[in-house]
């Protein structure tokens, strides 16, 4: 237990932003006994002091402010609080950090990592310091309130000799009368103790007799006292049975030739003093050593420094470290060693055999009052350092009983003395280190032993923390390498991933391509046409599914971005209310779309990817529904006053929006909930189902972590599921928003239109094909090359408007010819400039700012690959496979092309609005009215997955019930063969 003066525990305050350090710092000082009370700031700090000031305070540096030396400064500005001690414990170990420690007014500074002993240690020693200083300060006060009581007495003493009398008996202190010639006159017969015996006269006696060779220094006093007729304070010391007493006294005139001489033993105040002159001179050399030691990382520097910054601090002749081998025999690892005296390092290993005589004294020793030699190792595993024993202590070898063979051992190294302290590393005893007294025995200073034990902590601190170092390099150099090896695999997934990409889209552009083509063949059946619409949907189908795939692999790249954009919320979840309502009345469900209160019309988010998930969850809350209902719910997490919703326009406007689906299904078994977000994985619902890949859910996922949330899922088994996920997003105005405009199909160029020169790049013949119909049909002039260099060479001979470029194609490759290109008509640009400022307007026949359009044509899935395609110079891209209405739509953006449209019949726009608009009821109102036969052929044909026997039973169908047959084909369409066969109860 740490008391302090009063017998309480001493109170100290912990100031540390960090609530680890701040909690292991109470820790360890409450088990010492300690008194504490930790705040997390210097705010805190300063409130806490004026509260109640405390006996020492650990202050942290780096805090939010007021900081560490801001919080010292203030404490030391009050003169109430200006003595509390203050150990600043910080990260920060620069010698300016430490020096603007010190000069705030800081008593010591322990730098981070700590060792809680260290800690414990200084703190120990600021409060003893402390306590000395106050006892000094109260013992100063007293003597100048006592001298003051004095000279008050004196004057009592003229009119009252018993008072005096009376009043001396009970002083301990020594009064006597001088007179100018420093004889002894009178004595007050006080109790001095040391000075000289009770009933001794001294009446008579000279100064120097009483005061020996100072006798002249004291006669000195006198006359400056009798001179200037005021007290003279001074101090000295006397030899007393062979030990020095200290004095203060006061030579007070009485009259003119007469002084009074009072003078008191402050031996005890003398020796606290030196105490604490001791210390701050160790703590002084410990901090040098320490500040050498913690200069290098090097092992082999750090003992070199210590041995020989210790043997400076100590004075002695000779300090060694002394290392373990796993044997226990051992080496010496490093040593400082005055020039008289014969090195030991020349030797490599000490080889003196162990102790093996049962009855040496040092089989026996325990504890720390005993002593060890330093090499008892090997039979011994250890000696006692290895059970606890901080150090061992020697002032004279030949009277510590020791065995001769340990002598003699003591006697090689010139040893007459010696410390010896354990240096553990961790948990285990790496060495000793030794400091040895050649010159004669010594009887070592407790200072001087702490020292030892200190510095001998810090050598097993320097050494974990070089193993430490040691075995982060290794780390590193593994985890380098690691790196090295994953960069590797995810280049070659990613040229894998382009390479399937390019492989996969090429020839789904061909076969999209070319049924789109011939869709506008006019002379074509109707037969052909549905024929080609249903190659068509196959495709996008497919599309689809590959899409999924690449997806996955490409979030498992890293390779996925986040594409911000302003839409309409309402308009969105609208939609696919319409889109899903039909696939769940099928089903006999109900689908609900529950809205908050304040949600805003006009967000700025993912749209793409928020409506994919929403449709990937929606799709299969219905799928694994039977009976009950499936339920959408938007919410904000805080909702707006609707004063307010309407001002959120601005780009800095962060909400949160919550989405929960909710479905009534028979739920999802606790051991499979974590299959749902892994690829490929499927629960036993989802096997038994039989549709989809498993990649629905883990690409929802990671989505949702792209907008800056996580779909977290729960369930009951026989009563459903709930999937719930946030989302952040950024409100927005209804002028930032883009309407969509509807698809139209192209028929040709509108008339009087210019020559527009396409040419297309692209080493597929089928690709090249493909193009070549698409723009021949609506009127364009179309070139082809079949790689890049023939490319440049027609852009040089022909002169394009518009470049169709393949990305991937051999003898040279799209960038690089786009490079050419745009290169080409740089320099052709300068030396238009530069004939046209000489008057030379004929040397070439192009403008100036003549640039050709570049669409780049990639089958690439990844965002960063089509960025280097746009750096290379293309103005835009197309991603294979394209739609033909994207593309014509692009050539008219750049180069101004006008078209003639295809208009929709009045009689199939009425058709498509009626067929949205169908209720659950009227749907199946309209199938009852159809003959039974016909509706089972149409179950029938669905559960063969016959879309074509489907198609061909809905042109039986009445125009009347259109709206009918526009809903049952755009499910056939879509492979939905399952809700057919629910509303025609086939299943």
């Amino acid at each position: 237990m740490s008391l302090s003066k009063t017998g309480l525990p001493a109170n100290i305050l912990v100031v540390d932003d960090d609530p680890n350090n701040l909690r292991l710092l109470t820790d360890v000082l409450r088990r010492r006994g300690y008194g504490v009370r930790p705040v997390l700031n210097g705010r805190l700090a300063l409130a806490a002091v004026r509260a109640e000031a405390p006996d020492l305070i650990l202050l942290d540096i780096m805090m939010p402010p007021p900081d560490g030396y801001e919080v010292c400064s203030q404490l030391k500005a009050d003169e109430k609080n200006r003595d509390i001690p203050v150990i600043f414990l910080s990260a920060l170990h620069e010698a300016f950090d430490k020096v603007k420690a010190f000069s705030v007014g800081g008593v010591d500074y322990i730098t981070k990592p700590f060792q809680a002993e260290e800690v414990l240690a200084r703190i120990e020693n600021k409060l003893n310091i402390g306590r000395l200083q106050k006892e000094l300060r109260e013992q100063n006060e007293r003597l100048q309130l006592e001298i003051r009581e004095r000279q008050l007495m004196e004057e009592k003493l003229r009119s009252s000799q018993d008072e005096i009398r009376g009043f001396f008996e009970a002083m301990a202190d020594i009064v006597i009368m001088v007179d100018a010639g420093g004889n002894t006159i009178k004595f007050a017969p006080t109790n001095p103790g040391k000075l000289y015996p009770p009933g001794t006269d001294i009446i008579g006696k000279t100064v120097e007799e009483f005061f020996g060779e100072r006798g002249e220094i004291v006669r000195g006093y006198i006359r400056k006292a009798l001179d200037a007729q005021q007290v003279v304070n001074c101090e000295y010391s006397l030899e007393f049975e062979g030990e020095r007493v200290w004095f203060s006294a006061s030579i007070a005139p009485i009259s003119e030739n007469t002084v009074a001489w009072v003078a008191r033993d402050i031996s005890d105040r003398k020796k606290a003093e030196e105490a604490l002159r001791e210390s701050a001179e160790r703590e002084k050399a410990l901090f040098t050593v320490i500040q050498k030691m913690r200069q290098s990382l090097d092992i082999e520097t750090i003992f070199t420094a210590t041995t020989s910054e210790l043997r400076q601090v100590i004075n002695c002749d000779r300090v060694l470290i002394y290392q373990f081998n796993p044997d226990w025999s051992g080496k010496f690892a490093a040593e400082s060693v005055g020039s008289e005296w014969n090195p030991m390092m020349r030797n490599d290993c000490l080889t003196v055999p162990a102790v093996t005589d049962e009855s040496c004294a040092l089989k026996n020793l325990r504890n720390a009052s005993d002593f060890v030699r330093d090499t008892y190792l090997e039979s011994t595993r250890g000696g006692i350092y290895n059970r606890g024993i901080h150090y061992l202590a020697v002032a004279n070898i030949y009277e510590a009983e020791f065995a001769s063979c340990y002598i003699e051992l003591l006697e090689r190294l010139q040893a007459k003395a010696y410390i010896a302290v354990p240096i553990f590393c961790g948990e285990k005893l790496w060495g000793l280190l030794a400091t040895y007294q050649n010159r004669s025995p010594r009887q070592w200073k407790e200072a001087e032993i702490s020292t030892v034990v200190h510095i001998g902590n810090q050598l097993g601190i320097a050494l974990q923390q070089a193993e430490l170092l040691a075995q982060t390099q290794r780390q590193s150099e593994a985890l380098q390498k690691a790196v090295l090896a994953a960069d590797a695999a995810n280049r070659a997934k990613s040229e894998f991933l382009a390479s399937m990409s390019h492989e996969l889209r090429t020839p789904l552009n061909a076969i999209i391509g070319f049924s789109q083509i011939m869709s506008r063949d006019s002379s074509l059946s109707g037969e052909h046409q549905k024929n080609l619409e249903i190659i068509n949907r196959a495709g996008e189908h497919l599309l689809c599914l590959i899409d999924d795939i690449l997806e996955v692999s490409k979030i498992e790249a890293g390779r996925t971005t986040f594409n911000e954009s302003i839409f309409d919320l309402l308009q969105l979840l609208d939609g696919l209310d319409k889109m899903l309502q039909l696939k769940a009345a099928s089903k006999g469900l109900q689908l609900r779309f529950e809205y908050g209160a304040g949600i805003p019309q006009y967000v700025k988010t993912d749209a793409g990817k928020l409506r994919q998930v929403l449709i990937n969850l929606l799709g299969n809350a219905i799928k694994f529904t039977q009976v009950g209902r499936v339920t959408l719910r938007v919410s904000l997490n805080c909702p707006l006053p609707v004063k307010e919703k309407t001002q959120l326009t601005a780009e800095s406007d962060k909400l949160t929006l919550h989405f929960e689906v909710e479905d009534t299904g028979s739920g999802i078994a606790p051991e499979e909930i974590h299959l749902l977000f892994e690829a490929f994985a499927q629960t036993e619902a989802g096997r038994k189902s039989q549709q989809g890949t498993g990649l629905g859910l883990p690409i929802s996922q990671k989505y949702v972590h792209l907008m800056g949330g996580e779909i977290k899922a729960s369930s009951t088994s026989g009563q459903g599921s709930l999937f719930a996920f946030d989302i952040q997003i950024r409100s927005a105005g209804v002028e930032e928003v883009q309407s969509a405009q509807p698809s139209r199909k192209v028929i040709r160029l509108a008339p009087e239109q210019p020559e527009y020169r396409i040419l297309v790049a692209d080493d597929i013949a089928d690709s090249r094909l493909l193009l070549l119909k698409i723009l021949t049909a609506i009127g364009f002039s179309v070139r082809e090359a079949a790689n890049g260099k023939e490319a440049v060479q027609c852009w040089q001979d022909w002169q394009p408007h518009l470049i169709l470029m393949d990305m991937q194609m051999p003898v040279m490759d799209g960038c690089e010819a786009t490079r050419q290109i745009r290169a080409e008509e740089r320099q052709r640009g300068e030396l238009q400039l530069a004939a046209g400022a000489l008057g030379d307007s004929e040397s070439s026949g192009m403008p100036a700012d003549a640039k050709t359009i570049i669409f780049a044509l990639t089958a690439s899935a990844f965002d960063e690959q089509r960025q280097m395609i746009l750096s290379a110079g293309c103005d835009d891209f197309l991603s294979k496979p394209f739609q033909a209405e994207v593309l014509l739509e692009k050539i008219s953006e750049y180069l101004g092309v006008q078209y003639e449209w295809e208009q929709e019949s009045a009689a199939a726009e009425q058709n498509k609005a009626q067929a949205e608009k169908l209720t659950d009821s009227d749907l199946m109102n309209l199938l009852s009215e159809m003959p039974p036969e016909w509706v089972a052929q149409v179950g029938d044909a669905a559960s063969e997955g016959s879309d074509d026997r489907v198609l061909e039973l809905l042109e039986q169908i009445p125009a009347e019930k259109a709206a009918l047959a526009s809903a049952l084909r755009d499910l056939a369409e879509n492979f939905q063969f399952g809700e057919i066969m629910q509303l025609t109860g086939a299943e």
